[in-house]
């Protein structure tokens, strides 16, 4: 469980979850070049790297419900870019996966989900130039 603050396009998620697992993956962006010298090195037109990052959230029992179910709303969004601070890193991001997981359907067809989502945030520009 790690104690890491979640803002999505300025509203303040924190209260509402706790943040389980963080994953962070940097991508090289190159940008119109590639190419060997005479010499045989390398050279490559950097431009930066981009980050994904992939969220396992919680929801905190003691925290506000109705900001946890909104959450998942802001999440499958048809958005195409959100505002993302994370921790101490604020980045514009893409929305890849939202994924929760259907526990139970009663016979009175309410639908009973879990308390847990897993998301990926795939940067939209280099954070590291």
């Amino acid at each position: 469980m790690l104690p890491l603050p979640l803002q999505i396009d300025g509203t303040d998620y924190s209260s509402a979850v706790i943040v389980d697992t963080l994953a962070e993956d940097g991508e090289l962006m190159e940008g119109i070049a590639h190419m060997t010298r005479q010499d045989g090195t390398e050279w490559y037109d950097v431009i930066g790297t981009r980050f994904t990052r992939t969220v396992e959230l919680r929801r905190n029992r003691n925290g506000n419900r109705t900001l946890w179910d909104q959450l998942y709303s802001v999440l499958t969004q048809s958005v195409g870019t959100h505002t993302v601070t994370l921790g101490s890193r604020t980045f514009a991001a893409h929305i890849t996966v939202a994924s929760r997981e259907l526990r139970a359907y009663t016979d009175d067809g309410v639908e009973l989900w879990g308390d847990s989502y897993t998301v990926t945030f795939e940067g939209s520009q280099p954070e590291v130039v």
